[in-house]
C-alpha cells in the first residue's frame, strides 16, 4: 500500500495537525537547488522545518521512528546545517540520509555531533 505523501507547499504546516492522530513514521524529504552563499531562502528553510518539528512534537504522539532525506546538488555545510532543527524533535533516533549529486553520501545519527565533524572538512 502506497504511503500518503504531504507536498509541501505553504500551508502544509497549517495541515499537518490532520494526520497527527494516525502516523506512526515520517519521511522528511528535500532537494536544495545548487548552493547560494547568500541566500535568504536557506534562513525561510530552516524556519520552516523549525516549524514543523514544534508540530510534530506537539501533535504527533504515536511517532514512533522519523528519517531526514537532503538531497543536495553539491557538499554544502550550509545546506546541511538547516537540518539541527531535527535535533529539538522529541525522539531520539532520527538519522539523516544525505545524497550529492544523486551519490548516497552518508547516513548519520541527529543525535551526535555529525555536522560539527564535517564542518573543518568542508573549509
Amino acid at each position: 500500500m502506497p504511503r500518503p505523501e504531504l507536498q509541501y507547499d505553504n500551508n502544509a504546516v497549517s495541515c499537518l495537525s490532520q494526520y497527527a492522530s494516525r502516523v506512526r513514521t515520517i519521511h522528511f524529504e528535500i532537494t536544495f537547488p545548487a548552493p547560494n552563499y547568500n541566500d535568504p531562502d536557506l534562513t525561510r528553510v530552516t524556519g520552516e522545518i523549525e516549524d514543523i518539528v514544534n508540530i510534530i512534537n506537539n501533535e504527533f504522539t504515536n511517532v514512533s521512528q522519523f528519517e531526514v532525506t537532503f538531497f543536495l546538488q553539491r557538499l554544502d555545510v550550509n545546506q546541511l546545517s538547516s537540518a539541527r532543527a531535527f535535533r529539538k524533535l522529541n525522539l531520539r533516533g532520527c538519522e539523516l540520509t544525505y545524497f550529492v549529486e544523486g551519490e548516497c553520501t552518508d547516513i548519520v545519527d541527529m543525535d551526535t555531533d555529525w555536522l560539527e565533524e564535517l564542518e573543518p572538512a568542508e573549509l
